[in-house]
């Protein structure tokens, strides 16, 4: 089973498309802000949450969930907007070091913070990923450096974790969107 979490209009064909509510076709209706999903420990074979995070009030509790009922070796895919500050729609924001917190090989300077961050939510535990693959995505069109930058920014994220939005590449280049890939 794959599921579509948040599927909104995005209705995927061979995916249970899951949302808030059924106007726009979803298969299965639930709150993703109440926990526990109607699923089972270790049943889902891949999750999509595509724009998603940003509009929950509880993100790790969200991927904590998610970790939960997917199988072992297994993928969940995140895509958020790349930001630091909130939205007028959006409940949270999202940097990379967010999900490194996830990953068994995470950024361990990275962690106190998170866990400080997780007690103001009242959310007292995390769940470790075997595996995390992050990707910054930069608007393109008439951006033509842009075509150039991402794949230079994102091979410096692989090989020694560069903190984008600590470094002058952000100012120039603003990326627009950050790509997750968690294996169980």
């Amino acid at each position: 089973m794959k599921l579509n979490l948040g599927s909104g209009n995005d209705i995927r064909e061979g995916y249970v498309n899951c949302d808030y509510h059924n106007r726009l076709g979803a298969d299965k209706v639930f709150d993703l802000n109440k926990f526990p999903y109607p699923f089972k420990n270790n049943s889902v074979d891949e999750i999509q949450l595509n724009g998603v995070l940003e509009h929950l009030d509880f993100p790790s509790k969200t991927i904590t969930e998610c970790h939960r009922i997917l199988k072992k070796n297994r993928k969940l895919f995140i895509i958020v907007p790349y930001n630091e500050t909130y939205g007028d729609i959006h409940k949270q924001n999202f940097l990379l070091d967010y999900f490194y917190f996830f990953a068994k090989k995470g950024l361990p300077s990275k962690i106190e913070k998170h866990k400080k961050e997780s007690r103001r939510l009242n959310w007292d535990g995390y769940v470790k990923f075997s595996s995390v693959k992050l990707k910054l995505y930069f608007p393109k069109g008439l951006h033509i450096f842009n075509y150039l930058i991402e794949p230079f920014v994102n091979w410096l994220i692989k090989k020694s974790h560069l903190h984008y939005q600590h470094t002058f590449l952000k100012a120039i280049f603003p990326a627009n969107e950050i790509r997750v890939v968690y294996v169980k």
